[in-house]
């Protein structure tokens, strides 16, 4: 089949954004463009010719940082004109979520600060707050079934953070006593023998996720 392009055609520019979580400070948090007029971008950028999508956020997020072994997903795809009189001016947008640890190092993106942000904060557009709406439900229905959360955590952690994080993502309270009883169901989860007294002083067990034991385990994840 023969595709005819005509001047009708809509000639389109395909550009990648990723919506980029943390939980600094027990937060959880956004990573966002100081775009310097008071409103905030998602770390974006154009997508290059001989170039796959996955390999575009790749390379978006090895120019935010430069840690290794990137957790990421595909969220949504629109479409955008910039009038209807010129449909050459179309731009499909890819967006993608991520999940940054505590101790990633952050470079400026084209000499444009990068900072991390509350998920509510007022100076998001309507658009980008349903980009992110979209972005949190994907983390929300995997975080359940996948132990992708412990990527927002240090190597080393108390249940008490964990659950805290938990309840971020979901956007409500967790029973304690139930959450603490499916943690130890999963021998992948290790308490070690190091307190955490940064909160009280009797202090709490730290623990870890090994990921090893996890793959090797028939254990399914349910959290």
């Amino acid at each position: 089949m023969n595709l005819e392009i005509t001047t009708d055609t809509p000639l389109y520019r395909v550009a990648v954004h990723c919506v980029i979580f943390g939980f600094p400070q027990n937060k959880l948090s956004l990573l966002v463009v100081d775009q310097n007029d008071g409103m905030l971008g998602f770390p974006q950028c154009v997508m290059k010719r001989q170039e796959s999508l996955d390999e575009t956020a790749i390379d978006l997020l090895n120019g935010v940082t430069e840690a290794q072994g990137h957790f990421l997903k595909q969220v949504c795809t629109f479409v955008e004109y910039g009038s209807e009189a010129l449909k050459q001016d179309a731009s499909v947008h890819v967006v993608y979520f991520s999940l940054f640890p505590p101790s990633v190092e952050i470079k400026e993106v084209m000499g444009q600060t990068m900072k991390w942000v509350d998920l509510q904060t007022d100076a998001f557009t309507a658009r980008q707050r349903e980009i992110i709406l979209w972005a949190r439900n994907k983390l929300k229905r995997r975080i359940s079934v996948e132990p992708v959360a412990f990527r927002l955590l240090p190597e080393l952690f108390t249940l008490s953070r964990l659950q805290s994080l938990y309840e971020q993502i979901v956007g409500m309270p967790i029973d304690k006593r139930n959450f603490r009883k499916r943690v130890n169901e999963m021998r992948f989860i290790e308490r070690t023998e190091m307190i955490d007294k940064t909160s009280s002083k009797r202090g709490a067990y730290l623990f870890r996720f090994n990921e090893k034991a996890y793959l090797k385990s028939r254990t399914e994840f349910k959290l």
